[in-house]
């Protein structure tokens, strides 16, 4: 006992750094602070440091433009500066400014360094062929740094090249001279390169650009096409995509939404072209305009493989009804067909006499547009979407101020227009099926 009392005597009378030999909680947070400010203080200092090496870059740039030395001249010394800034971006933090600025530098100087090269080479390269140029290095540094802004910088070269394809384009924009269509072939593989990479960046915007530049692209292959039946075919394509951003949509792929509106959008589009065309009375009852060749319906049949895809996903994720399926592909294929042959409009209006096809047609597809944008509304209330609601309700009024037309208005055509309408709206139910049952999808988090 006197032991074990001397034992408690000797640590009730001991030091107290003794006792207190762990730390407590403020102390071990100021430690990690102060582990942290020191692991942080050397990344920070190189970034700023290296901050400077693009604003370097950038001013001997604008001195070489203002001392207007040709691109021959500066190939060597644009391709040093592009390799030592691709170093810098190399070394910065992922999430730093520097890293993009150092990229977007870069691009300028690797486009700079080509010029010079194809200048020597003697090849002529217009001002729009340089923005291909650029949005390729564009998008060959965005994929590899991970950028967004040259992603960005990309999708827009690409699109300014597609749009300056058209002479009056060009020349709205000052060109002059149209941008050459022999990098038509390849621009595919860059559409295809920024939307992968805007949906691996979740970049919402590059994305939007990209669809557009896809349109713009489909438009420019089809020039040849005559007006009408380019629009049937570009409904076609444009339903499909729409009816495709739905599925991508059941499924909660990035961009869906994206691809959804521009799809309808673009349908619409094609939709009142059409139309206009039945509803110009001057035009007569014409015969077939153009006879479509076997490119036409090949590219209709592929537009028709992606809306029975898109349904058949629609429907194994109960969106869909099975009937739906099938009356989805055929209504969309319906405008189409009517492009290339429209005296087969003329033999339906033919048995009603009385009718003329001319506006009779334009009043029906005008029905079409109206039940759509109903749609539109109904599913803006359901889902909480003010956009969508606006968007349905511009085309409903929009329907409303060109059907209503004194110069048309009697019973019989009103007649059409609202058994047209009645048949539009059972058909869509009958598309949407069980969708009305199901929540729809949670929405991606950007």
């Amino acid at each position: 006992m006197p032991h074990l009392q001397s034992f408690i005597g000797a640590n009730d009378n001991s030091p107290t750094w003794v006792m207190s030999s762990k730390p407590n909680s403020r102390e071990r947070q100021s430690a990690q602070k102060k582990t942290v400010v020191q692991s942080t203080r050397k990344p920070v200092a190189l970034d700023s440091i290296l901050w400077l090496l693009p604003v370097g870059a950038l001013i001997a740039g604008i001195v070489a433009w203002w001392m207007r030395i040709p691109s021959a001249d500066l190939i060597w010394l644009a391709s040093g500066l592009g390799a030592i800034l691709l170093i810098a971006a190399s070394l910065t933090q992922k999430a730093w400014r520097t890293r993009n600025f150092c990229v977007l530098v870069a691009i300028g100087a690797f486009a700079v360094s080509l010029l010079g090269v194809a200048t020597q080479a003697g090849v002529l390269l217009f001002a729009t062929d340089i923005s291909v140029l650029i949005s390729a290095v564009s998008i060959t540094l965005a994929w590899t740094f991970k950028s967004r802004p040259g992603l960005m910088l990309s999708g827009f070269s690409g699109l300014l090249w597609l749009a300056s394809l058209n002479p009056d384009i060009s020349g709205s924009l000052g060109i002059g001279t149209p941008a050459s269509q022999g990098w038509l072939p390849l621009f595919p593989l860059l559409l295809i390169a920024q939307g992968v990479l805007a949906k691996r960046l979740h970049s919402q915007s590059t994305l939007l650009v990209t669809i557009i530049a896809a349109y713009g692209f489909v438009i420019s292959v089809s020039t040849s096409l005559p007006m009408l039946p380019l629009a049937g075919l570009f409904f076609a394509v444009s339903a499909a995509h729409h009816r495709m951003g739905k599925a991508w949509a059941d499924t909660d792929v990035f961009g869906a939404r994206h691809h959804i509106i521009v799809g309808w959008l673009a349908a619409l589009s094609a939709a009142l072209y059409v139309q206009s065309y039945w509803l110009n009375l001057e035009n007569g009852q014409a015969e077939p305009l153009w006879t479509a060749h076997q490119g036409w319906w090949i590219a209709l049949g592929c537009a028709a493989a992606v809306l029975f895809t898109s349904s058949i996903i629609r429907y194994k994720h109960a969106q869909i009804s099975l009937s739906g399926i099938f009356l989805v592909s055929a209504a969309a294929l319906i405008l189409p067909v009517t492009t290339v042959r429209p005296d087969l409009v003329y033999i339906l209006f033919d048995t009603f006499p009385g009718l003329p096809a001319r506006p009779g047609f334009g009043f029906m597809i005008g029905a079409a547009i109206m039940a759509s944008g109903l749609a539109w509304v109904v599913n803006g209330l359901r889902k909480g979407q003010v956009l969508e609601m606006v968007l349905g309700a511009a085309a409903v009024g929009l329907q409303a101020l060109i059907l209503f037309n004194p110069d048309w208005i009697n019973v019989d055509f009103a007649i059409v227009f609202c058994l047209s309408l009645i048949c539009a709206l059972c058909v869509g139910g009958l598309i949407a099926g069980a969708s009305l049952n199901h929540a729809p999808p949670p929405r991606r988090r950007a």
